[in-house]
């Protein structure tokens, strides 16, 4: 009897033990009603997505991500907002709003940083621009009193509301007497 019962504690300890080592499924099951009362929405602190994992020792997420991973959203991403309005939306405070596209191939650039961004940000404090710009490797600075111009590495172009295309440098705003045709 004793034995019977040791073999039985002894299955039970690796038949639980086995099934916490391998998770490869989630099953999510709804209610109806729900009891907390949300019905169309699934909430996470942090999603990895691919290949990506939580590191315990550092608590940080790793960025090793297949290429095949793929995120499908259905509707409207919000960065800094619970209700965005357009299909992407970034919304914070002027100098953390930005949207940086650049490539991590390359690490030699100026400072040992990428030379090859695409920094997109808000109206500078008291300026206003209703066009679009596009920054030529500009960091943050405050030469001149315009912020986001750094002397040494150029200006930055915009497309102003006029369809003017304009150059601005620590020095103000040059328009380029080239003007754009939109139908």
């Amino acid at each position: 009897m004793k034995r019977n019962l040791l073999n039985f504690a002894l299955f039970s300890i690796l038949f639980f033990c086995s099934g916490a080592t391998a998770a490869e499924t989630i099953t999510i099951t709804t209610y109806y009603p729900s009891p907390c009362g949300s019905y169309d929405e699934l909430r996470a602190r942090k999603i990895a997505i691919g290949d990506n994992y939580f590191n315990t020792s550092s608590y940080t997420w790793g960025i090793q991500v297949s290429a095949e991973a793929d995120l499908v959203v259905e509707g409207r991403v919000g960065i800094g907002t619970a209700s965005p309005v357009a299909k992407l939306e970034v919304k914070g405070g002027h100098g953390d709003s930005q949207i940086r596209l650049f490539s991590d191939q390359y690490s030699q650039g100026i400072g040992g940083v990428n030379t090859a961004n695409l920094n997109l940000w808000a109206s500078e404090p008291g300026w206003t621009w209703t066009g679009a710009g596009i920054g030529n490797n500009v960091i943050n600075t405050s030469a001149g009193g315009l912020t986001r111009v750094n002397t040494s590495r150029g200006g930055s172009y915009c497309l102003d509301s006029r369809r003017q295309l304009c150059y601005t440098n620590f020095s103000g705003v040059k328009y380029l007497g080239i003007g754009a045709m939109f139908s």
